[in-house]
């Protein structure tokens, strides 16, 4: 019988961060629920930070879920991740084994972690003797180049090759996506099925006890601080707020988020602008129970999401 085989290493490989993205969240929502599928027909693997591919036994690996599940609902954390010497152990614990393949086993990657790596991905499959099934999150970097890094199009070029050459099967956020991605598999001269489904979720903890949240009526937005999520635009927006109204009148902003990449304009906005002082509220770090409270609490709330034609908050 084939064997189901979900790749972790995106999880391993953040494993010095106090709090999670939201591709982490992905993952884990998808190790979470293939094991609740599957239970210990579920196989795990990754590819280690020292560069080691392997499987990961059942146990090491539910055992680490839950430790990083404890973590995101208790920690707020900062923007400095744990030192290396902190996490060694964790580390030294899930050095994968040499896997005892299956042929026509599904290797499952819910992540675009070492999809850059094409020899890599191809060597794993290989070794396994498993057809290959990836999640495909998005295509902005390369469709939209001007809102991610500056690297961002050529590295996420190599992904889509990545899948384009070797998935047997790929699953996507959104139809949109889909449709983005079709150009890529008829390049490769691939036939390759699609599946929209929405991304994987797993609920948040209750806290145990409530967290602090803003007295009065407060707006929450939640997302990495960088342009393309258009915290810019907020920021404007509370800034001619509070130019124009009485200090009263003018609701919290609270900025849920880790500081992300070419944001000096925003930065500038948070640290200097002096009508933002007592309006808004950058939290870099913040636990899975505060977020909920938060979420709870607030009057309004944006998820910044990239549009498809631009960075507007929805």
């Amino acid at each position: 019988m084939s064997e189901v085989i979900l790749d972790l290493s995106r999880l391993v490989s953040r494993v010095r961060h106090h709090t999670p993205s939201g591709v982490d969240r992905v993952e884990m929502a998808y190790a979470r629920g293939l094991h609740a599928r599957y239970g210990d027909g579920l196989r795990f693997a990754i590819v280690h930070p020292v560069g080691r591919y392997g499987r990961l036994p059942a146990a090491k690996a539910l055992r680490f879920l839950d430790m990083l599940e404890e973590r995101w609902a208790l920690e707020d954390g900062d923007a400095k991740p744990r030192s290396l010497a902190a996490v060694l152990p964790a580390l030294l614990d899930l050095r994968p084994e040499a896997p005892r393949p299956v042929p026509g086993s599904v290797y499952v990657q819910a992540s675009p972690h070492h999809l850059t790596r094409p020899d890599l991905v191809r060597r794993i499959l290989t070794r396994e003797q498993a057809r290959f099934l990836c999640l495909v999150h998005d295509l902005i970097p390369i469709d939209y180049p001007e809102y991610a890094r500056p690297n961002g199009a050529a590295l996420h070029q190599r992904r889509i090759e990545t899948v384009a050459a070797l998935a047997d099967g790929a699953i996507v956020n959104s139809a949109a996506t889909g449709e983005s991605l079709r150009p890529w598999l008829e390049k490769a001269g691939r036939d390759v099925p699609t599946h929209v489904a929405l991304l994987g979720t797993h609920d948040m903890p209750l806290a145990v006890t409530p967290n602090p949240v803003p007295a009065d009526p407060y707006f929450l937005c939640v997302g990495t601080i960088e342009p393309r999520k258009n915290h810019l635009l907020l920021l404007n927006l509370w800034r001619a707020m509070a130019e124009s109204l009485p200090a009263s009148a003018v609701p919290r902003l609270v900025i849920v988020g880790r500081r992300g990449w070419e944001n000096e304009q925003v930065i500038d906005m948070l640290e200097r602008c002096p009508a933002l002082v007592g309006h808004v509220e950058e939290r870099n770090g913040c636990s899975d129970g505060a977020l909920r409270d938060l979420l709870r609490g607030a009057r309004a709330r944006c998820c910044c999401r990239r549009s498809r034609k631009d960075s507007a908050c929805r």
